[in-house]
């Protein structure tokens, strides 16, 4: 512990520092952020996290050091000694810093361009469409909807979804399980 105190030492202001960790102190479990990845939300995690373990600001300040690794501890340990009063301040000066590789959210007709595979399974598929889900802006069930059924390319399930097409997600997504689970067994 005390190496890790004498490595953030310099950064912090005194009153900051003379704020000693417990030992009961539970380090930060989530992704360690490396300069890659959006620095909103990683403060937005770190924040929780420590909240929902009663730490004080200050054991805040101090741990978030813990959280980083590569470029991103990089430029923490290059920070002007004794400059941070605030957390309020380390997260503009953070944000500040990595606001470059923060994730641009696509608009929701970009769902319209996720399409079957040949040969892919509709599991696969599936799989693939809810990742770029999570890229896109805001967006209605009947958008998903819409774009999910306009990509499938297995002919006999589009088969069965024109002859009852669904009008939820929800059915959709029965249906589909239904579907692949026949698709796995023909597999095996």
């Amino acid at each position: 512990m005390e190496a890790i105190m004498e490595e953030i030492e310099p950064l912090f202001t005194t009153d900051i520092m003379q704020v000693q960790l417990s030992d009961r102190f539970c380090m930060p479990q989530i992704t360690p952020f490396l300069g890659t990845n959006n620095p909103l939300e990683h403060l937005k995690s770190f924040k929780v996290w420590m909240e929902l373990h009663n730490a004080s600001t200050a054991v805040m300040y101090q741990a978030i050091s813990l959280t980083l690794t590569g470029a991103a501890r990089k430029w923490f340990k290059q920070l002007k000694s004794h400059s941070i009063s605030s957390f309020s301040q380390l997260g503009q000066v953070f944000v500040m810093n990595f606001i470059g590789v923060k994730e641009r959210l696509k608009p929701a007709s970009h769902l319209l361009n996720v399409v079957q595979k040949e040969g892919e399974l509709l599991k696969d598929y599936i799989k693939r469409f809810n990742l770029k889900v999570m890229q896109v802006q805001k967006h209605s069930e009947e958008i998903a909807l819409i774009s999910i059924m306009g990509g499938l390319r297995d002919p006999k399930f589009l088969f069965s979804l024109d002859k009852n097409p669904p009008t939820m997600m929800i059915d959709l997504l029965n249906r589909l399980q239904k579907y692949y689970n026949v698709e796995e067994a023909s597999t095996l």
